[in-house]
C-alpha cells in the first residue's frame, strides 16, 4: 500500500490478518478444514461448462436410425455433502473443467475410470481432505483453444457426469457427490394439415450421484446412482367443462410433464421422447388456422385432467422402461405436471412417485 492507504486502512487490515490467522487454514486448498458436527449440503448451480456434448440414441430402435443428441455450454448443478468447511467451490469447477478436458484429448473414457480414480468405485477414503495423487496444475491444458466448426469434438455427457463426481469424490472426504448437466435439446414437428416445420424443445438434466450408505462420511464404500431429467410441454384440454356442455366448449391448457428417473444404468431417453411425442399432444411453436384446428381437436379426442395426465406419463415410462434402461433398472421415478389454466389465475400440479415395478400403487 502506498503511505496514504496505509494512513487510511493499515489499521483495518491489521485487525483482519488477527482475525484471519485466528480463524484458521479453512480457505487453503490442502490443509486440514475445520470439523462441524452436523453435515453440510454444498451445492453450486448454473455453473456454465464450455464445451460441445453428446449422447448417443442407445435404445437400438428398429424403428428409426440412430441419432446423436448434440447441446453445448450447459449448466451445471454440482453438490457435496461434508462435514468440513473448506474451499468447496474451487474443487468443485475444477472437477467440472478437467473431466471435461481429459475426455475431449481422450485421456479416459467410460471404462477407464480407474487410471485416474481408486480402483473399485469409492475406494478407501483419503488420509486428508485434499486430492491425494499427482494433483493436476492445469498447467498442461491450453488457456485457450480456437472454435473451429470444422473440428468440434464432442465429449459424452454421460462419461463426463460421472468422470466429474468421480474427480469430485477424489478431493473431498464427505458422504454425497453429485454432478448433473442441464440443456436443451430440439426435436422438429411438421404442422398436421400444411406440413409446415415447427420446433419442440426438451429441457435434459444428465446426472450421476455418489452417495455413501446411511450418510456416513466414515463408511467405505459409495453407491452410484445414474439420474435423468425431462421436461416437455403438452396440449391438454379440460374434461369437466367439456362434460357441463354436452361436449360442445371447454378450455385449453399447456401442461408442463417432468420426469426424473434415478437408475442403475444410464438411460436412452430417445425412447421415453417417442412414446412421449406420440400418446401426448405435443405443443408446437408454429402453426396456421388448419393445423392449429386439428391440434385442438387432437386433444378434444382426449380430455385430460392433470391428474390424469401425470398417471398416463407414469404409465408410459412404465410400458417402455426396458428399452430405455436395457441393462439396468428403475431406483425411483418421480412425475410431475404442472397445467397453466387458460382461464384461471392460477397453476395445478399432481406428482407421481413410483418404482416403475410390476404391481406397483401409485
Amino acid at each position: 500500500m502506498d503511505p496514504r492507504q496505509e494512513e487510511l486502512y493499515g489499521e483495518l487490515v491489521a485487525k483482519w490478518k488477527k482475525a484471519v490467522k485466528a480463524y484458521g487454514r479453512g480457505w487453503d486448498e490442502d490443509a486440514p478444514t475445520i470439523p462441524i458436527n452436523y453435515l453440510l449440503d454444498v451445492d453450486m448451480v448454473n455453473y456454465v461448462q464450455r464445451g460441445m456434448f453428446a449422447v448417443s440414441d442407445a435404445s437400438q430402435m428398429d424403428t428409426k436410425p440412430a441419432e446423436d443428441f448434440l447441446f453445448a455450454n450447459p449448466t451445471c448443478d454440482i453438490l457435496v455433502r461434508v462435514g468440513k468447511v473448506k474451499a468447496h467451490m474451487s474443487r468443485m469447477i475444477s472437477s467440472m473443467e478437467f473431466a471435461h478436458a481429459m475426455l475431449q484429448r481422450g485421456e479416459v473414457d467410460q471404462s477407464m475410470y480407474a487410471n485416474h480414480m481408486d480402483q473399485s468405485e469409492g475406494g478407501s477414503l483419503p488420509e486428508t481432505c485434499g486430492h491425494t495423487r499427482d494433483r493436476m496444475s492445469g498447467d498442461e491444458f491450453p488457456a485457450f483453444s480456437p472454435q473451429k466448426r470444422d473440428e468440434i469434438r464432442p465429449v459424452d455427457g454421460w462419461a463426463f457426469v460421472r468422470l466429474a463426481t468421480e474427480l469430485l469424490k477424489d478431493r473431498h472426504h464427505g458422504s454425497k457427490f453429485r454432478t448433473v448437466l442441464r440443456s436443451t435439446i430440439c426435436t422438429q414437428l411438421k404442422g398436421h394439415a400444411t406440413g409446415i416445420p415447427s420446433t419442440l424443445p426438451w429441457k435434459i438434466g444428465l446426472g450421476y450421484e455418489l452417495a455413501r450408505d446411511g450418510d456416513d462420511p466414515a463408511t467405505e464404500g459409495l453407491t452410484g446412482t445414474w439420474i435423468f431429467e425431462l421436461d416437455m410441454t403438452a396440449f391438454t384440454v379440460c374434461p369437466f367443462v367439456l362434460h357441463e356442455t354436452d361436449g360442445k366448449q371447454s378450455h385449453t391448457q399447456r401442461s408442463h410433464v417432468k420426469v426424473r428417473l434415478r437408475t442403475s444404468a444410464p438411460v436412452a431417453f430417445a425412447a421415453i421422447m417417442r412414446e412421449m411425442s406420440v400418446r401426448l399432444v405435443p405443443v408446437m411453436s408454429n402453426m396456421t388456422i388448419p393445423d392449429e384446428t386439428i391440434q385442438v381437436l387432437k386433444s378434444y379426442s382426449g380430455p385430460t385432467f392433470t391428474e390424469d395426465a401425470a398417471v398416463r406419463m407414469e404409465k408410459i415410462l412404465r410400458g417402455v422402461t426396458a428399452e430405455f434402461v436395457p441393462t439396468g433398472d428403475v431406483k425411483d421415478c418421480v412425475v410431475t405436471v404442472v397445467s397453466e389454466d387458460s382461464h384461471l389465475s392460477h397453476d395445478i400440479v399432481t406428482t407421481i412417485r413410483s418404482d416403475l415395478g410390476a404391481g406397483d400403487g401409485i
